[in-house]
């Protein structure tokens, strides 16, 4: 019963704006810590670049600095919703702004060549067309480490798939907003059987848990090209023997090579 009266009491207080916007009606961040009588101190303890509300008289000043920190401390939003005071009353994670209805997602994530395309509004079934490797963003509550995620899938697909990008960066609704991008000559590569050489070498064989991109495709073709790379530095035979054969007779005869001439001891096989 107690329960019930704390929660119909909170839905009271928000009802006023609670479909507001972001720039319309009180902070709902700062409504939540005056509703909970949450002093600053405890907050603090375990968010200590939460903006110190009692600071701040307008709420428009006080959701800029609380925006700001949201996006820079992904983890202290996860530990600020997990104060006794804040999760005994359970608040809504729409109403604070931290997902979007029916999804997963943080406040906002950021990406140059993901921003292009969103903003580009080509159609979906366009883009898979053109390219079909291209990486979706798995936006989770830790937008620096999903970004962090999707640099690297961004980066993976441009070299193993430059063509998909020459061609998706040429699309006249992205060049529509970059006239430049069609000139530029970063992706100007052709596809080969031999570009996961410019991939880093991992520490160990990678599995399909290893990559997280939002494309299964571009996944499966990470984790081969990242095998591929690792044999490569760490197990020259056995790559020849799984993706190369015709080229192992080669190699074990360049090896014997080495190992007949005067400078064969300072060399590691």
């Amino acid at each position: 019963m107690k329960r019930n009266l704390l929660l119909l009491g909170l839905l009271l207080f928000f009802s006023p704006y609670l479909f507001a916007s972001e720039s319309n009606g009180p902070d709902k961040w700062l409504a939540l810590v005056r509703f909970v009588d949450i002093k600053f101190e405890e907050v603090k303890n375990q968010c200590p670049h939460f903006p110190y509300y009692d600071f701040y008289t307008k709420d428009e000043n006080f959701s800029t600095a609380r925006l700001a920190w949201q996006n820079k401390y992904s983890k202290e939003v996860t530990a600020f919703l997990s104060l006794p005071k804040i999760k005994k009353v359970n608040p809504s994670l729409v109403d604070l702004g931290i997902t979007q209805l029916g999804q997963e997602a943080p406040i906002k994530f950021e990406n140059s060549y993901w921003n292009w395309v969103e903003a580009s509004k080509i159609e979906r079934s366009k883009l898979v067309s053109i390219a079909p490797h291209f990486p979706i963003p798995v936006v989770t509550e830790d937008i620096a480490n999903a970004q962090k995620i999707y640099e690297s899938a961004i980066a993976d697909w441009m070299i193993l798939f430059p063509k998909e990008a020459n061609d998706l960066f040429a699309q006249p609704e992205l060049v529509r907003l970059n006239p430049n991008s069609n000139s530029n000559s970063n992706f100007k590569i052709a596809d080969s059987k031999l570009n996961f050489l410019s991939l880093t070498t991992p520490e160990s064989i990678p599995t399909k848990l290893s990559y997280s991109s939002g494309n299964d495709l571009l996944d499966q073709a990470r984790v081969e090209a990242y095998t591929k790379k690792w044999y490569w530095e760490k197990d020259r035979v056995t790559y020849y023997k799984q993706y190369d054969p015709a080229g192992l007779e080669e190699y074990n005869s360049h090896l014997e090579y080495l190992k007949n001439t005067t400078i064969d001891k300072e060399i590691k096989y």
